[in-house]
């Protein structure tokens, strides 16, 4: 995959993912539930940079993405 960074502002149920390619374009950009959050997340290749906005759920939702294999980040809004 193409993929520059994955950027997550995390939510009470609902998720905004956007995914942002090396060319700088925007692969996808859309609302997700909370229940459905994982399953792209696992189908992203190991290593990719995975940008979330700091909030109270956020280290849960890192340690969770670090299992998978991805590079976790924190954006300090």
């Amino acid at each position: 995959m193409n993929i520059k960074v994955v950027d997550i502002d995390l939510a009470k149920n609902i998720f905004q993912l956007c995914i942002l390619l090396k060319d700088n374009s925007i692969q996808s950009n859309r609302k997700i539930n909370r229940t459905k959050f994982l399953h792209p997340m696992r189908k992203l290749p190991s290593g990719t940079l995975v940008a979330i906005g700091a909030c109270g759920t956020s280290h849960y939702w890192a340690r969770t993405l670090i299992s998978l294999g991805l590079n976790v980040k924190f954006d300090v809004v």
